[in-house]
């Protein structure tokens, strides 16, 4: 149903916890479904969920601090580590990091 609904004009959010039946990669299908369509995926997770969607390549992603920790596995916020995110992100396609 998502690829059918997204086209190039079209802006997708996912977000929240996966319900437990759920594969971690399932953010990831639907970014990569969405994406395929022209459509701008923004991701908001956390977990397995958040790295298996950064893999998808979305447009943007929203960790919140305690995400962006467990991403970079820094051991507390700052500049540095936040750019040095964003570069490694941009590489892997991640337009905006928010």
């Amino acid at each position: 149903r998502v690829g059918q609904l997204c086209t190039p004009d079209t802006w997708l959010v996912v977000s929240g916890s996966l319900p437990g039946q759920c594969p971690p990669d399932y953010y990831g299908q639907l970014i990569g479904i969405a994406a395929s369509r022209g459509a701008r995926v923004v991701l908001d997770s956390s977990g397995a969920a958040l790295k298996a969607g950064i893999l998808a390549g979305p447009y943007a992603i929203k960790p919140n601090e305690e995400e962006f920790l467990q991403l970079t596995g820094a051991e507390r916020f700052s500049k540095e580590a936040l750019a040095s995110l964003a570069h490694d992100l941009q590489r892997r396609g991640v337009r905006h990091t928010i």
